[in-house]
């Protein structure tokens, strides 16, 4: 699939990732950007080629477009409630040229129903806010606080939501976290949305779980399957057999944004002798150790030069693309 070659879809800050299966993602690094959560939530879902499928809380689009990328769904529509994140996410949209199988719509998930009607779609599937007031740290800026934590709808907010706009058989399909699984279960069975099925995925085979799948039916009978666990590491540094094999696949998908984002910060470090980022803790951390990197307001400094046994070195890594692409021929064996 080609892509949409219009200039003004990428706004200043904005980056094009290229998933090298014909579609791309607009993505703000400075804001909110996907996770391995939406890429396993898309593979989790089993989804019909014709079904109609709502995405609550889309974000930047990414569950929808990697749905379309795997064939699954007939037409999908991406419901947002941050304006920015929703425009992005149109854009993205236009930009793969997806207009007539893709909708973006900017509203409140609390009021799905009104917006769509009863018995509307399919398939309903949501990465949602995990946290709750008094669990994590709140991030700070808005439109990560809004991902992250219940600021604007509640796990029961999109599971009522889900019940009403399902049609009756229809399926839901979530990402949530472990330690909810409790209440979750809870109020899916209170909207009558049966959990059909469940996969835990855990760091390590003594750790608790830190990701949890599931799908859930409504007006089905009570019967749930569970999926192996996977567990990511077998000791630190070690990936599981399972989980390599599982990761093949999943790596394929956003090998590409890693890619995409190297080899975009080897050419800004090649080109400029300060490349400007909004601070994080690791930048900070990093600060207070070395000097070619400073803090200011909440903004990280990163010079392209730096002192090496006593000679200045300047970055000279464009061709750092060169050597990611070796190691993963090396990957691939």
């Amino acid at each position: 699939m080609a892509k949409n070659p219009q200039s003004d879809l990428v706004q200043p800050n904005e980056r094009v990732d290229d998933l090298q299966n014909g579609f791309y993602v607009i993505q703000n690094p400075e804001k909110f950007c996907f996770g391995m959560d939406a890429v396993l939530l898309s593979g989790f879902a089993n989804i019909r080629k014709n079904e109609t499928v709502l995405d609550m809380g889309t974000g930047t689009g990414i569950i929808p477009i990697l749905l379309k990328s795997k064939g699954k769904g007939g037409h999908l529509t991406g419901l947002e409630i941050q304006e920015e994140c929703a425009d992005m996410a149109r854009r993205s949209v236009r930009y793969n040229s997806l207009e007539s199988d893709i909708d973006i719509i900017c509203g409140d998930i609390k009021e799905a129903a009104a917006t769509f009607g009863a018995a509307s779609f399919d398939v309903v599937t949501s990465n949602p806010p995990y946290m709750i007031g008094q669990h994590g740290i709140q991030n700070p800026y808005m439109a990560k606080a809004i991902a992250r934590h219940e600021i604007l709808c509640t796990l029961e907010d999109v599971v009522s939501q889900a019940a009403n706009v399902l049609k009756d058989r229809g399926r839901f399909f979530m990402v949530h976290r472990p330690f909810r699984l409790a209440e979750i279960f809870q109020v899916l069975m209170k909207y009558k949305l049966e959990p059909k099925r469940m996969q835990l995925v855990y760091p390590y085979v003594n750790k608790e779980p830190n990701m949890v799948l599931i799908e859930a039916r409504k007006g089905c009978n009570s019967r749930i399957s569970v999926e192996p666990p996977l567990i990511v590491y077998e000791k630190p540094g070690t990936y599981t057999k399972e989980i390599l094999e599982i990761y093949e696949k999943a790596l394929d998908e956003v090998l590409p944004v890693a890619f995409s984002i190297v080899k975009d910060t080897a050419r800004r470090f090649t080109e400029n002798e300060e490349v400007v980022v909004t601070a994080t803790d690791f930048d900070r951390t990093l600060a207070a150790t070395k000097d070619f990197v400073r803090i200011e307001g909440d903004k990280a400094i990163y010079q392209n030069h730096w002192l090496a046994g006593g000679a200045e070195v300047t970055w000279n890594m464009v061709h750092y693309d060169v050597q990611l692409f070796g190691g993963v021929v090396l990957h691939k064996g």
